[in-house]
């Protein structure tokens, strides 16, 4: 069957179910898509709803919905691996057209309310953000130089990886 993953932003698709009307509409878009015959699969990247782990920047967004991807793929017989939806809203948005723009077997995309530019690493004169970066790290754990762990926050351009995309796509508010 045709399938659509739903990759909301960083609150994650069973955190957004349980406290947003936000989350609600997904998991009632997620059943209407259920019912047009439809494989409609929620995600949740590390850090979110039950998944372990802290998440600690775009790149990591990425690269987990490309593992949901192969294990969808891999596990549920259901799935069309080449007739593969994404619907992206916020940060969700933005692994979306990354992975949309890499993976060979989504064939749609749709973004909702995603930013055109996503920057979250800021000039080194930004206080603010030094202290934001040194909490999330603490938090994580993590087992790298703390230097890396600030790359790990890229900057992207969706609208440059648009640009690229050779699928269909609808752009809903953003």
């Amino acid at each position: 069957l045709p399938t659509v993953v739903i990759v909301p932003g960083g609150h994650g698709f069973a955190t957004a179910a349980k406290e947003s009307d936000c989350g609600f509409g997904l998991v009632e878009l997620a059943k209407y898509l259920c019912s047009e015959g439809f494989v409609a699969c929620g995600f949740d990247g590390r850090g979110q709803g039950k998944s372990q782990g802290v998440r600690t920047g775009h790149n990591l967004a990425i690269e987990d919905l490309e593992a949901a991807l192969a294990c969808i793929r891999e596990k549920c017989v259901a799935v069309d691996s080449h007739r593969t939806g994404l619907l992206g809203q916020s940060l969700g948005g933005l692994a979306s057209v990354v992975v949309a723009g890499r993976d060979e077997g989504v064939r749609s995309l749709v973004l909702w309310g995603t930013l055109p530019r996503y920057t979250v690493l800021k000039t080194d004169t930004d206080k603010r953000a030094e202290e934001v970066f040194k909490g999330l790290y603490k938090e994580a754990g993590a087992n790298v130089p703390y230097p890396d762990f600030v790359r790990a926050f890229q900057t992207y351009d969706p609208i440059e990886f648009i640009g690229g995309l050779r699928i269909p796509i609808l752009l809903a508010g953003g």
